[in-house]
C-alpha cells in the first residue's frame, strides 16, 4: 500500500529509512533503460561527480523558538496521510495525501483551507482501487499539477494529474515503465507545459530516476531516465523545482560503492541534463528528499546525512536531519535531536529557509516532529520539537514571513489512526486582547475599552492598531496598552477587531451586534393586606425576562398604583443569584438596574422586593 510519498514518509525513522534503502547490498549492475518516447540531444551536457558536502558554516541561534498560533486536525476513523503542503498565490494553503477507505482500499485527496484552518474545500480524486498524491505545484491559472501513484493491472503506474483551482480534475494520465513505480513531484514550465519526476523499477531490480514532460492537456511528450551508467545502482527523484530560466532542479539519492549518495541533477525543458552531482561519505548513507529555491532560483535540499544503518536490526541507529545550499555561497548544515533525524520537506520565504522532518530514538517505536529554520547564509535561526501526540512528524513545511506552517502526521496512540494535523507557528511575540464588552445593542451607542498586552510577559503594548472598517473603528492603544471608541452600528452580526503591531504577531477579537429584546415583566403581585394610612411592610414579587449577557446592565421600572404611597425599599432580593440589582425611587417608581452574571441570554429572574407603603390619602 503506497499511502505516503517515496519512502521517507513512515511513522518511524528506522522503518522509514529501510524501505529507501531495501537490499541495498545486494543491488545488481544499472542496466541501460528503456525510452519509449525518445531521447534528449545533450548539446551541452556537463556532469560532475563529487563526494564533498561543502563547506559547513558555524550555526548561531538567537533562541527564537517558535511559538504555536494554530493547529487543526482532520481526524478520521482511518489512516489519512499528508505528503505535501503549498501556499497558494491567494494566500491560502492546499495539502495533498491519500486517505484510507472503509474497505481498505485508499484514494488520493487534496484539500484547501485558511491561514485559520477553515475548509474552502476538500476534494477525494479516483483513478483506479487504489491511488496517492505524493507532491505537485500550483500552476500559472491558478490549479495545480500533481505527480502520484495509481495502481495497474500488472505493475504500479505512474499517475500524472492536473486539477483545477477549486481542486476539480482537468485530466490525469497513468505512465508504466519496467516494473512498475511512481511520479513523487511535479512542476510547471515556463511554457505552460509539464515536468514529472519519480522513480520506476528496470527490469533488472534497480531503480530508475524518472522525468516524463506532457503538454498543457496531459499529451505525452517525452520521458527520460538519469542513470549514470558507469555506476553500479539504483537512483530515485524525490522532488523537482523550477530554478532560473529554462533550469529545472532535481533531488534524490543514488546507490554507489554500497551505499546511498545524495544526488541532485539539473536539466532543461526538453530534457537535457546540465549538471548532475552526488554528495556522499564512503560507509555513510546520504540522499535528499526536496529540493526549494529562492528568488534567485539557487536551490536548497533537504534529506538525511551521515546515515549509519544497523542491518541486523534493520534500523538506522543514527542519521542527521540535513540542509544543503547549493548557490554562490554553499553551505551545509545538519540538526540532530535524537538518534535518527531526517527533513523530508524544505522551503524558502524571502531570507529564511525552513525544513521540517522526523526525529526518532532507535530504542523507541514512536516519533517526534522536527523543523529547523535558517536564513539564506546558513546562520541558525531557530529549531523546533513536536511532542504532542503519541507519534508525529512533520511531512511537509510552508515558510512564512515569521515562521511556518507544518503539515503534519499524528497519531493519538499506539495502533490509533494516521491523521492529518495542520499547524502554525511563528518567531514574534504573541499578542493578548481584552476588550470591556463582546456584545452590544443594536443601534445603541457603546463605549468600548480594548486592553492589549505581551502575552509573555504581561506587559501593555503601546501603538498596537486596533481596527474594523465595517465597524468604522480605527484607534491605536497609549502606553497603558488601552485605547477606547465610541461605536454604534445598526447591523446585527460578529464582526472581527483586528489588532497589529509591527513587532508582533497579529491577532484579532470579536464583538458581535445583538438585535436588543426589551425586557419583560410577568406575574406581578402586591401581598401584604390592606395598606392603611399607616406605614405597612408589603411585599412586591415579579418575574423578569430578556435579561441579556450583552455585557450591560438592564434597566426597567415598577410604578406602584396611585392609591399607595412608596415610603421606603427595605430589602431587594433575587431568587436566582446571591446578588441584588441598584435601584432609585423617584414618587411611585422603582428603577431597577440588574448587571447579568453568566454567558446565557433571555434570562428569566424572580424578583422579591419589600416596600414600606402607606395609603395615600
Amino acid at each position: 500500500m503506497r499511502l505516503r510519498r517515496i519512502g521517507f514518509q513512515t511513522l518511524v525513522v528506522g522503518i522509514l529509512l529501510l524501505l529507501l534503502v531495501g537490499g541495498a547490498s545486494a543491488i545488481p549492475p544499472e542496466a541501460t533503460p528503456d525510452r519509449p518516447y525518445g531521447s534528449p540531444t545533450a548539446t551541452n551536457n556537463l556532469t560532475v561527480e563529487s563526494t564533498a558536502s561543502g563547506p559547513t558554516v558555524s550555526a548561531q541561534s538567537d533562541s527564537n523558538t517558535p511559538t504555536q498560533v494554530f493547529e487543526k486536525t482532520f481526524s478520521t476513523n482511518t489512516d489519512k496521510v499528508p505528503n505535501d503542503l503549498l501556499r497558494t498565490t491567494d494566500g491560502n494553503y492546499v495539502f495533498m495525501g491519500a486517505g484510507v477507505n472503509p474497505d481498505s482500499s485508499f484514494d488520493a485527496g487534496i484539500s484547501k483551507v485558511t491561514p485559520a484552518g477553515k475548509l474552502i474545500w476538500s476534494n477525494t480524486i479516483e483513478n483506479s482501487a487504489n491511488q496517492s498524491f505524493y507532491g505537485g505545484k500550483q500552476t500559472a491559472d491558478g490549479g495545480f499539477v500533481i505527480g502520484g501513484y495509481t495502481e495497474g493491472t500488472d505493475t504500479d503506474s505512474g499517475w500524472l494529474v492536473k486539477l483545477d483551482s477549486n481542486g476539480h480534475k482537468e485530466w490525469t494520465r497513468t505512465f508504466t515503465y519496467g516494473q512498475g513505480g511512481s511520479f513523487t513531484d511535479a512542476v510547471e514550465t515556463t511554457g505552460g507545459e509539464f515536468l514529472f519526476a519519480g522513480e520506476f523499477e528496470a527490469s533488472d531490480g534497480t531503480d530508475d530516476a524518472e522525468v516524463l514532460k506532457t503538454t498543457s492537456d496531459g499529451t505525452i511528450k517525452w520521458n527520460f531516465s538519469y542513470a549514470h551508467f558507469d555506476r553500479d545502482g539504483s537512483q530515485d527523484f524525490f522532488a523537482i523545482a523550477a530554478g532560473s530560466t529554462d533550469r529545472y532542479l532535481l533531488a534524490g539519492q543514488e546507490y554507489n560503492d554500497g551505499n546511498w549518495d545524495a544526488l541532485a541533477v539539473e536539466i532543461n525543458s526538453v530534457g537535457e541534463e546540465q549538471f548532475s552531482s552526488t554528495y556522499g561519505h564512503t560507509n555513510l548513507d546520504d540522499w535528499f528528499t526536496d529540493v526549494a529555491v529562492d528568488s534567485d532560483g539557487d536551490p536548497y535540499y533537504s534529506g538525511l546525512r551521515n546515515g549509519i544503518y544497523d542491518e541486523s536490526a534493520n534500523v538506522y541507529d543514527f542519521g542527521d536531519a540535513w540542509i544543503y545550499h547549493d548557490g554562490f555561497s554553499d553551505w551545509s548544515q545538519t540538526v540532530s535531536n535524537d538518534d535518527a533525524n531526517i527533513f523530508s520537506s524544505i522551503d524558502v520565504y524571502d531570507d529564511s529557509v525552513v525544513a521540517s522532518g522526523w526525529s526518532t530514538p532507535t530504542d523507541s517505536d514512536t516519533s517526534e516532529g522536527l523543523a529547523a529554520a535558517f536564513d539564506t547564509d546558513g546562520v541558525q535561526q531557530w529549531t523546533l520539537t513536536t511532542t504532542d501526540s503519541y507519534s508525529q512528524g512533520l511531512e511537509a513545511v510552508a515558510a512564512t514571513d515569521t515562521g511556518a506552517f507544518f503539515a503534519e502526521l499524528t497519531i493519538g496512540s499506539e495502533g490509533a489512526a494516521e491523521n492529518v494535523t495542520l499547524v502554525k507557528y511563528t518567531t514574534q511575540p504573541l499578542l493578548s486582547t481584552s476588550v470591556s464588552t463582546t456584545e452590544i445593542e443594536r443601534g445603541a451607542e457603546t463605549n468600548l475599552t480594548f486592553t492589549v498586552i505581551n502575552s509573555s510577559t504581561g506587559l501593555p503594548v503601546a501603538d498596537a492598531t486596533i481596527s474594523n472598517t465595517e465597524l468604522g473603528i480605527s484607534t491605536t492603544t497609549n502606553e497603558s496598552g488601552v485605547a477606547s471608541v465610541a461605536l454604534n452600528h445598526d447591523t446585527e452580526g460578529n464582526y472581527s477587531i483586528q489588532v497589529t503591531h509591527p513587532q508582533y504577531y497579529d491577532t484579532s477579537t470579536t464583538v458581535r451586534v445583538i438585535e436588543s429584546t426589551p425586557v419583560e415583566l410577568t406575574n406581578v403581585e402586591l401581598s401584604g393586606g390592606p395598606v392603611t394610612n399607616e406605614s405597612e411592610t408589603h411585599t412586591l414579587t415579579f418575574d423578569v425576562k430578556n435579561i441579556s449577557a450583552d455585557g450591560h446592565s438592564d434597566k426597567f421600572t415598577v410604578r406602584l398604583p396611585s392609591s399607595v404611597r412608596l415610603e421606603g425599599v427595605e430589602s431587594v432580593t433575587i431568587v436566582d443569584t446571591n446578588g441584588q440589582p441598584s435601584y432609585a425611587t423617584v414618587g411611585n417608581k422603582i428603577t431597577f438596574d440588574i448587571n447579568p452574571d453568566s454567558g446565557v441570554e433571555n434570562q428569566q429572574r424572580s424578583v422579591e422586593v419589600n416596600l414600606q407603603l402607606s395609603s395615600a390619602e
